[in-house]
Protein backbone atom coordinates (compact mmCIF):
# COMPACT_ATOMS: atom_id res chain seq x y z
CA UNK A 1 0.00 0.00 0.00
CA UNK A 2 1.49 3.70 -0.62
CA UNK A 3 0.40 6.47 1.13
CA UNK A 4 0.54 9.16 -2.03
CA UNK A 5 -2.65 9.49 -3.54
CA UNK A 6 -4.53 8.48 -6.74
CA UNK A 7 -4.55 11.21 -9.11
CA UNK A 8 -7.41 11.63 -11.57
CA UNK A 9 -8.51 13.85 -14.21
CA UNK A 10 -12.04 14.03 -14.11
CA UNK A 11 -13.44 15.95 -17.53
CA UNK A 12 -17.23 17.34 -17.36
CA UNK A 13 -19.31 18.56 -20.57
CA UNK A 14 -21.32 20.60 -18.40
CA UNK A 15 -24.59 18.23 -18.49
CA UNK A 16 -25.50 18.12 -14.79
CA UNK A 17 -26.38 14.27 -14.94
CA UNK A 18 -22.97 13.38 -16.86
CA UNK A 19 -21.52 15.16 -13.77
CA UNK A 20 -23.39 13.47 -10.89
CA UNK A 21 -22.28 10.04 -12.21
CA UNK A 22 -18.36 11.17 -12.71
CA UNK A 23 -18.54 12.89 -9.27
CA UNK A 24 -20.06 9.50 -7.63
CA UNK A 25 -17.34 7.07 -8.90
CA UNK A 26 -14.86 9.93 -7.30
CA UNK A 27 -16.11 9.99 -4.41
CA UNK A 28 -16.27 6.25 -4.54
CA UNK A 29 -12.69 6.21 -4.75
CA UNK A 30 -12.04 8.63 -1.94
CA UNK A 31 -14.25 6.41 0.28
CA UNK A 32 -11.42 3.86 -0.24
CA UNK A 33 -8.08 5.16 -0.40
CA UNK A 34 -6.58 8.99 -0.41
CA UNK A 35 -7.18 11.00 -3.71
CA UNK A 36 -6.08 14.03 -5.49
CA UNK A 37 -8.75 15.16 -8.19
CA UNK A 38 -8.37 17.89 -10.55
CA UNK A 39 -11.71 18.50 -12.77
CA UNK A 40 -11.52 19.75 -16.06
CA UNK A 41 -14.09 21.82 -17.50
CA UNK A 42 -14.33 21.05 -20.99
CA UNK A 43 -17.54 23.03 -21.90
CA UNK A 44 -19.24 25.83 -20.53
CA UNK A 45 -22.44 24.81 -21.71
CA UNK A 46 -24.26 21.54 -22.88
CA UNK A 47 -23.77 21.77 -26.83
CA UNK A 48 -21.12 24.40 -26.27
CA UNK A 49 -17.73 24.57 -27.98
CA UNK A 50 -14.91 22.22 -27.09
CA UNK A 51 -12.72 24.76 -24.40
CA UNK A 52 -9.47 23.71 -25.97
CA UNK A 53 -7.35 25.95 -23.41
CA UNK A 54 -8.79 23.85 -20.60
CA UNK A 55 -7.93 20.43 -22.46
CA UNK A 56 -4.38 21.87 -22.80
CA UNK A 57 -3.88 23.02 -19.77
CA UNK A 58 -5.25 19.50 -17.78
CA UNK A 59 -1.82 18.31 -20.12
CA UNK A 60 0.21 20.52 -19.59
CA UNK A 61 -0.45 20.35 -15.56
CA UNK A 62 -0.12 16.56 -16.25
CA UNK A 63 3.32 16.57 -17.66
CA UNK A 64 5.43 16.18 -13.82
CA UNK A 65 1.68 14.79 -12.78
CA UNK A 66 0.75 12.25 -14.80
CA UNK A 67 -2.83 10.90 -13.80
CA UNK A 68 -3.74 7.67 -12.76
CA UNK A 69 -7.41 7.89 -14.13
CA UNK A 70 -8.87 9.80 -16.13
CA UNK A 71 -12.64 9.96 -15.63
CA UNK A 72 -15.72 10.92 -17.63
CA UNK A 73 -19.36 10.66 -18.30
CA UNK A 74 -21.13 11.49 -21.90
CA UNK A 75 -19.81 10.97 -25.43
CA UNK A 76 -18.08 14.63 -25.58
CA UNK A 77 -15.64 13.59 -23.11
CA UNK A 78 -14.20 10.61 -24.89
CA UNK A 79 -12.27 11.50 -27.47
CA UNK A 80 -10.68 14.00 -24.86
CA UNK A 81 -10.22 11.24 -22.57
CA UNK A 82 -8.20 9.53 -25.07
CA UNK A 83 -5.88 12.36 -26.37
CA UNK A 84 -4.60 13.30 -22.72
CA UNK A 85 -4.52 9.44 -21.98
CA UNK A 86 -2.21 8.98 -25.38
CA UNK A 87 -0.41 12.43 -23.95
CA UNK A 88 0.42 11.70 -20.05
CA UNK A 89 -0.88 8.25 -19.41
CA UNK A 90 -3.08 6.62 -16.99
CA UNK A 91 -6.34 4.51 -17.73
CA UNK A 92 -9.54 5.72 -18.97
CA UNK A 93 -12.96 4.87 -16.92
CA UNK A 94 -16.12 5.78 -18.99
CA UNK A 95 -19.20 6.12 -17.29
CA UNK A 96 -22.44 4.66 -19.55
CA UNK A 97 -22.24 3.08 -22.93
CA UNK A 98 -19.86 4.86 -25.09
CA UNK A 99 -20.25 6.23 -29.00
CA UNK A 100 -16.83 5.14 -29.46
CA UNK A 101 -15.66 1.12 -29.86
CA UNK A 102 -15.80 0.09 -26.05
CA UNK A 103 -12.39 -1.63 -26.54
CA UNK A 104 -10.80 1.78 -26.96
CA UNK A 105 -11.46 2.15 -23.08
CA UNK A 106 -9.82 0.46 -19.84
CA UNK A 107 -13.36 0.83 -17.51
CA UNK A 108 -16.67 0.86 -19.32
CA UNK A 109 -19.08 1.61 -16.14
CA UNK A 110 -22.59 0.95 -18.42
CA UNK A 111 -25.57 0.20 -16.67
CA UNK A 112 -28.12 -3.01 -17.02
CA UNK A 113 -30.89 -1.22 -18.69
CA UNK A 114 -28.80 -0.55 -21.53
CA UNK A 115 -28.02 -3.99 -22.36
CA UNK A 116 -24.11 -4.21 -21.61
CA UNK A 117 -22.12 -6.12 -24.32
CA UNK A 118 -19.38 -8.94 -22.17
CA UNK A 119 -16.08 -7.53 -21.95
CA UNK A 120 -13.31 -7.71 -19.81
CA UNK A 121 -13.24 -3.87 -19.68
CA UNK A 122 -16.87 -3.45 -19.41
CA UNK A 123 -18.57 -3.53 -15.29
CA UNK A 124 -22.47 -3.93 -15.10
CA UNK A 125 -24.02 -1.23 -12.89
CA UNK A 126 -27.34 -1.05 -11.76
CA UNK A 127 -28.60 1.81 -13.13
CA UNK A 128 -26.51 5.23 -13.20
CA UNK A 129 -23.84 6.14 -10.32
CA UNK A 130 -24.80 8.94 -8.30
CA UNK A 131 -23.31 11.38 -5.80
CA UNK A 132 -22.44 9.66 -2.22
CA UNK A 133 -25.04 11.02 0.81
CA UNK A 134 -23.86 10.76 4.02
CA UNK A 135 -26.85 12.08 6.62
CA UNK A 136 -24.82 12.54 8.92
CA UNK A 137 -23.06 15.18 7.56
CA UNK A 138 -26.60 17.39 6.98
CA UNK A 139 -26.57 19.85 9.39
CA UNK A 140 -30.05 21.04 10.77
CA UNK A 141 -31.76 22.34 13.73
CA UNK A 142 -35.35 21.18 13.00
CA UNK A 143 -35.51 18.71 15.93
CA UNK A 144 -39.34 18.96 15.49
CA UNK A 145 -40.06 18.80 12.55
CA UNK A 146 -42.64 16.03 10.93
CA UNK A 147 -41.21 13.88 8.03
CA UNK A 148 -41.09 15.02 5.00
CA UNK A 149 -41.63 14.00 1.58
CA UNK A 150 -40.12 14.64 -2.30
CA UNK A 151 -41.44 15.04 -5.49
CA UNK A 152 -39.07 15.23 -8.61
CA UNK A 153 -40.88 16.06 -12.07
CA UNK A 154 -39.11 15.76 -15.19
CA UNK A 155 -40.77 16.48 -18.42
CA UNK A 156 -40.75 16.02 -21.89
CA UNK A 157 -37.61 13.24 -23.43
CA UNK A 158 -37.87 10.70 -26.12
CA UNK A 159 -38.76 7.49 -23.70
CA UNK A 160 -42.10 8.75 -22.73
CA UNK A 161 -45.08 10.63 -23.58
CA UNK A 162 -45.51 13.55 -20.94
CA UNK A 163 -49.10 14.93 -19.67
CA UNK A 164 -48.88 17.11 -17.54
CA UNK A 165 -52.73 16.71 -15.95
CA UNK A 166 -51.59 13.00 -15.75
CA UNK A 167 -48.70 13.29 -13.96
CA UNK A 168 -50.52 16.11 -11.61
CA UNK A 169 -53.38 13.83 -10.87
CA UNK A 170 -50.86 11.05 -9.78
CA UNK A 171 -49.11 13.77 -7.11
CA UNK A 172 -52.34 14.57 -5.89
CA UNK A 173 -53.07 10.88 -5.32
CA UNK A 174 -49.59 10.46 -3.56
CA UNK A 175 -50.21 13.80 -1.56
CA UNK A 176 -53.31 12.37 -0.44
CA UNK A 177 -52.55 8.83 0.76
CA UNK A 178 -49.46 10.29 3.45
CA UNK A 179 -51.31 13.84 4.46
CA UNK A 180 -48.89 13.84 7.71
CA UNK A 181 -45.91 13.95 5.27
CA UNK A 182 -44.36 17.57 4.74
CA UNK A 183 -44.41 17.59 1.06
CA UNK A 184 -42.20 19.44 -1.44
CA UNK A 185 -42.40 19.11 -5.23
CA UNK A 186 -39.67 20.26 -7.37
CA UNK A 187 -39.82 20.60 -11.54
CA UNK A 188 -36.66 20.31 -13.51
CA UNK A 189 -35.31 22.12 -16.96
CA UNK A 190 -37.62 19.72 -18.89
CA UNK A 191 -40.48 20.32 -17.17
CA UNK A 192 -43.08 21.79 -19.42
CA UNK A 193 -45.05 25.66 -19.07
CA UNK A 194 -48.43 24.13 -17.99
CA UNK A 195 -46.98 21.93 -14.89
CA UNK A 196 -47.48 24.50 -12.54
CA UNK A 197 -51.27 25.17 -13.23
CA UNK A 198 -52.40 21.12 -13.71
CA UNK A 199 -50.09 21.05 -10.41
CA UNK A 200 -52.40 24.02 -8.54
CA UNK A 201 -55.46 22.27 -9.86
CA UNK A 202 -54.91 19.33 -7.51
CA UNK A 203 -52.64 20.59 -4.24
CA UNK A 204 -51.83 23.47 -2.56
CA UNK A 205 -48.13 22.04 -2.07
CA UNK A 206 -46.19 24.70 -3.97
CA UNK A 207 -43.81 24.13 -6.69
CA UNK A 208 -40.33 25.16 -6.07
CA UNK A 209 -38.42 25.63 -9.67
CA UNK A 210 -35.12 24.04 -10.10
CA UNK A 211 -33.61 27.63 -10.84
CA UNK A 212 -34.24 28.61 -7.81
CA UNK A 213 -32.38 25.45 -6.08
CA UNK A 214 -28.75 25.32 -5.82
CA UNK A 215 -26.56 22.32 -6.56
CA UNK A 216 -26.57 20.80 -3.29
CA UNK A 217 -30.39 21.37 -2.55
CA UNK A 218 -31.33 18.23 -4.13
CA UNK A 219 -28.30 16.06 -2.02
CA UNK A 220 -29.59 17.67 1.39
CA UNK A 221 -33.33 17.41 0.39
CA UNK A 222 -32.66 13.50 -0.02
CA UNK A 223 -30.79 13.19 3.03
CA UNK A 224 -33.56 14.37 5.26
CA UNK A 225 -36.87 12.86 3.62
CA UNK A 226 -38.33 9.95 4.32
CA UNK A 227 -40.48 9.23 0.45
CA UNK A 228 -39.05 10.50 -2.69
CA UNK A 229 -41.45 10.41 -5.42
CA UNK A 230 -39.44 11.00 -9.07
CA UNK A 231 -41.48 10.47 -12.42
CA UNK A 232 -40.47 7.92 -14.69
CA UNK A 233 -38.71 9.71 -17.33
CA UNK A 234 -36.33 10.97 -14.50
CA UNK A 235 -33.69 7.79 -14.82
CA UNK A 236 -30.44 10.35 -12.56
CA UNK A 237 -33.06 11.42 -9.74
CA UNK A 238 -34.61 8.18 -9.49
CA UNK A 239 -30.88 6.47 -8.78
CA UNK A 240 -29.52 9.49 -6.85
CA UNK A 241 -32.56 8.69 -4.40
CA UNK A 242 -32.31 5.32 -4.23
CA UNK A 243 -28.53 6.25 -3.36
CA UNK A 244 -29.52 8.11 -0.80
CA UNK A 245 -31.17 5.46 1.15
CA UNK A 246 -34.79 7.06 0.43
CA UNK A 247 -38.21 5.38 -0.02
CA UNK A 248 -38.42 5.50 -3.98
CA UNK A 249 -41.76 5.58 -5.84
CA UNK A 250 -42.11 6.02 -9.37
CA UNK A 251 -45.18 8.52 -11.16
CA UNK A 252 -45.84 6.28 -13.94
CA UNK A 253 -45.99 7.70 -17.75
CA UNK A 254 -47.03 6.14 -20.90
CA UNK A 255 -43.89 4.89 -23.60
CA UNK A 256 -43.29 5.58 -26.40
CA UNK A 257 -41.54 2.51 -27.35
CA UNK A 258 -42.12 -1.14 -25.33
CA UNK A 259 -38.90 -2.11 -23.64
CA UNK A 260 -37.18 0.94 -24.01
CA UNK A 261 -34.00 1.14 -21.54
CA UNK A 262 -35.52 3.46 -18.73
CA UNK A 263 -38.73 1.22 -18.99
CA UNK A 264 -36.31 -1.85 -18.23
CA UNK A 265 -34.32 -0.36 -15.58
CA UNK A 266 -37.72 0.47 -13.91
CA UNK A 267 -39.15 -3.20 -13.78
CA UNK A 268 -35.86 -4.46 -12.96
CA UNK A 269 -35.79 -2.26 -9.44
CA UNK A 270 -39.55 -3.00 -8.95
CA UNK A 271 -38.88 -6.67 -9.25
CA UNK A 272 -36.38 -6.38 -7.00
CA UNK A 273 -38.91 -4.45 -4.76
CA UNK A 274 -37.13 -1.58 -4.02
CA UNK A 275 -39.51 0.97 -5.89
CA UNK A 276 -43.09 1.43 -5.34
CA UNK A 277 -45.24 2.61 -8.34
CA UNK A 278 -48.40 4.98 -8.94
CA UNK A 279 -50.79 4.66 -11.35
CA UNK A 280 -53.86 6.86 -11.81
CA UNK A 281 -55.97 3.80 -10.57
CA UNK A 282 -53.19 2.08 -8.26
CA UNK A 283 -54.15 2.11 -4.71
CA UNK A 284 -51.35 3.61 -2.74
CA UNK A 285 -51.55 1.54 0.06
CA UNK A 286 -50.55 -1.50 -1.81
CA UNK A 287 -47.59 0.30 -3.46
CA UNK A 288 -46.08 2.58 -0.48
CA UNK A 289 -42.37 3.24 -0.83
CA UNK A 290 -40.64 0.41 1.07
CA UNK A 291 -37.31 1.46 3.64
CA UNK A 292 -34.54 -0.43 1.50
CA UNK A 293 -30.54 0.18 2.59
CA UNK A 294 -28.98 2.60 -0.16
CA UNK A 295 -27.91 1.60 -3.33
CA UNK A 296 -23.74 1.95 -2.75
CA UNK A 297 -23.25 1.67 -6.62
CA UNK A 298 -20.23 4.07 -6.69
CA UNK A 299 -18.84 2.63 -3.79
CA UNK A 300 -18.91 -0.75 -5.26
CA UNK A 301 -17.99 0.50 -8.87
CA UNK A 302 -14.91 2.37 -7.50
CA UNK A 303 -13.64 -0.65 -5.50
CA UNK A 304 -13.77 -2.63 -8.78
CA UNK A 305 -11.76 -0.54 -10.60
CA UNK A 306 -9.25 -0.29 -7.49
CA UNK A 307 -9.08 -3.75 -7.56
CA UNK A 308 -8.42 -3.83 -11.39
CA UNK A 309 -5.97 -1.53 -11.47
CA UNK A 310 -4.10 -0.57 -8.39
CA UNK A 311 -4.68 -3.33 -6.11
CA UNK A 312 -1.75 -2.16 -4.16
CA UNK A 313 -3.44 0.54 -2.88
CA UNK A 314 -6.31 -1.22 -1.15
Amino acid sequence: MTDAPLRILRLCDARPGHEKQSLGFVQGLKAHLPVACRNVQLYDRPGGALDRAALKHASDTSRADPPDLIVGAGHRTHLPMLWLRARRGGRTVVLMKPTLPIGLFDLVLIPEHDAAPAGLNVLTTQGVLSPIVDPSRIETDDTDVPAAGLILVGGINRHYAWHSRRVARQIGQVLRAAPQLAWQVSDSRRTPEDFPRALAEESEVPLRHWRDTGPDWLPRQLALVRDTWVTADSASMLYEALAAGSRVGIIELPTLRAGGKLQRGIERLDARGVIARSTETASLGATEPSATPPMQESLRCAREALTRFYPERL
